[in-house]
């Protein structure tokens, strides 16, 4: 296992050096949920092909759900899901990348768990916070 890896299961202080200000009044903070284990997160990967299949709307643009060997997470060790205004999740995930490679980590930002996310019970599961709708999912590794 590349040593960049075994770095990547415990990234303490990649969620602080991401953050933006904090929000204004009445607005609503960022949430970063950090998943960790290749196991498990590859496990949520296949769920999210299997609901992906079941639920998505018609039209273009779910061709990576027939590509052979597809992986949602593609065995990263930490996927980070950051929820909130969609304005300030990008800002913080553009830090969060910055930030993991500036200490020798590879990050891909994934846009496919995006319609699983939007469930409620998974959002439940994952303990993402009702009030904030998942924007960025970023793996690192």
């Amino acid at each position: 296992m590349p040593s960049h890896q075994s770095r990547a299961r415990k990234p303490p202080d990649l969620p602080d050096a991401a953050q933006a200000p904090p929000p204004f009044r009445d607005q609503n903070p960022l949430a970063f949920n950090v998943v960790q284990g290749v196991a498990r997160i590859a496990a949520y990967g296949k769920r999210v092909m299997d609901y992906t299949r079941e639920h998505r709307p018609d039209g273009s643009g779910w061709d990576w759900l027939d590509r052979p060997g597809f992986k949602i997470f593609w065995d990263a060790p930490v996927v980070v899901i950051i929820s909130g205004p969609v304005g300030d999740c990008n800002r913080a995930g553009q830090n969060l990348m910055l930030s993991a490679h500036a200490r020798g980590l590879g990050t891909c930002w994934v846009g496919s768990p995006m319609l699983w996310l939007s469930a409620p019970e998974v959002r439940t599961e994952l303990r993402i916070p009702s009030a904030l709708m998942p924007v960025a999912v970023l793996c690192l590794g």
